[in-house]
């Protein structure tokens, strides 16, 4: 049976070109030139194609070029894995993966396609190269890893700087691959058989077997104990709602708790609450909005009553000062036949205008005096029935209020009881 081999590799421009790098199937390939002229860039090219966690193709390349391929064929078989180059940054996870017989490839850049990641298209590939999914054997405690066509690179890809570096196990010494290097290395120098593998495969896989049974046990144990701390935590809880009776002693024994969960379980919400209470809270409010309006109205109407009593009174008191001043006129009043002087007892012969004008005003004030004293009552019953309506109007204000502050009361009850069934 034959073996899988690189046919070519292909360089993608921004310009959308391509440049090929074809290798001799079944043959040493040898590639030499001057320092500086690209060979390292064609050991990077194909590792970066084979999901290279970071991009190491020389930067002029990499500037350059857009995508690199590397075409790879078994038999009849053809499989094409090409990535996209990073514009900034260390990788790229855009892969275009295909396969044929033979595939097709794209002529420039502009017919590349995602068509899966860097870890999607090396599953595919491992599946073409029948790896699947198989975990190594470590023959040790630690656990081995799945193994995958990147554990092959440090053996396909060795570069100088590699060779001369006695400290550097291939590829692998100073990273996270060299303990998997390091698992293989049993199989490639015939120190493990096909019996010692097998046996030691068998011992390993009864031992974490044994293990993972312990971590079972160990689980379920902590498992129900977390379960009795969970209905103890439920019954406290039921407890302080008054769902249970305050028991003295709590069970601590979960087959014992369950009678008290199970009591738990059946409790049913209490009767539905009439909703409409808000809607009557509502209503109560707007009668108390209509209620102040109305002992405002009345309150401003006794107002002004009192303040035109008030003025009544003033004027009263006013004109009746006014008409003792005038009094003193009487003396000279025309119905008086013969009138003397008060002061020398000497007949008055005449009349002049200024008794004239002090006649003539005492009537007028005796006339507005009459006028306050009869409008006074009417007044006073106005005020009297204004007091009235303001009495009657805080009463009914009054009882609107406690109204309010009864169905306030019944809702913060409702409410207190709705938190207890939602708890």
């Amino acid at each position: 049976m034959s073996r899988w081999q690189i046919r070519a590799l292909y360089f993608y421009s921004h310009d959308n070109r391509r440049t090929d790098l074809h290798f001799k199937p079944s043959a040493v390939n040898i590639i030499v030139g001057p320092s500086y002229t690209g060979k390292s860039a064609i050991i990077e090219a194909v590792d970066y194609c084979m999901g290279a966690g970071e991009c190491h193709i020389p930067g002029i390349v990499r500037e350059s070029c857009s995508w690199v391929g590397l075409h790879w064929f078994r038999d009849k078989t053809e499989v094409l894995m090409c990535r996209r180059l990073p514009p900034s940054g260390k990788s790229n996870e855009d892969m275009h993966f295909a396969v044929g017989s033979p595939v097709n490839v794209p002529a420039g850049a502009d017919d590349l396609r995602r068509t899966s990641n860097v870890d999607g298209a090396l599953r595919l590939f491992e599946q073409h190269i029948a790896i699947g999914n198989v975990a190594g054997e470590t023959f040790t405690s630690r656990q081995g890893q799945r193994i995958s066509c990147r554990n092959a690179m440090p053996y396909v890809l060795v570069s100088d700087d590699v060779i001369i570096n006695k400290l550097t196990l291939l590829r692998g010494m100073n990273d996270e691959r060299r303990q998997s290097i390091i698992d293989s290395l049993p199989y490639f120098l015939g120190a493990v058989d096909e019996s010692t593998a097998a046996n030691e495969i068998k011992l390993r896989r009864f031992r974490a077997q044994l293990e993972r049974e312990e971590r079972e046990r160990t689980a379920s144990q902590e498992a129900g104990e977390e379960r009795a701390a969970k209905v103890a935590a439920v019954l406290q809880e039921a407890i302080q709602v008054g769902m249970l009776p305050n028991e003295d002693a709590m069970p601590t024994i979960t087959a014992e708790m369950l009678p008290l969960l199970s009591i738990v379980a059946d409790w049913t919400p209490g009767a539905e609450i009439d909703v409409a209470g808000n809607e009557t809270l509502d209503a109560l409010y707007r009668l108390e909005r209509d209620e102040l309006s109305t002992v405002g109205q009345v309150r401003a109407h006794l107002a002004a009553a009192r303040d035109t009593l008030q003025s009544a009174d003033h004027f009263g008191r006013t004109v009746e000062k006014q008409r003792r001043k005038l009094n003193v006129a009487a003396i000279f009043r025309s119905g008086i036949e013969q009138p003397t002087c008060p002061v020398c007892s000497a007949p008055i012969t005449e009349r002049t205008d200024t008794l004239d004008a002090v006649n003539s005003a005492l009537a007028q004030l005796d006339g507005e005096l009459r006028e306050v004293r009869r409008e006074r009552p009417q007044i006073d019953s106005y005020v009297a029935r204004l007091e009235d309506e303001s009495r009657e109007a805080l009463e009914r204000l009054s009882s609107i209020r406690g109204r309010i502050a009864s169905v306030i009361r019944e809702s913060e009850a409702n409410s207190q009881r709705l938190e207890i069934d939602q708890r």
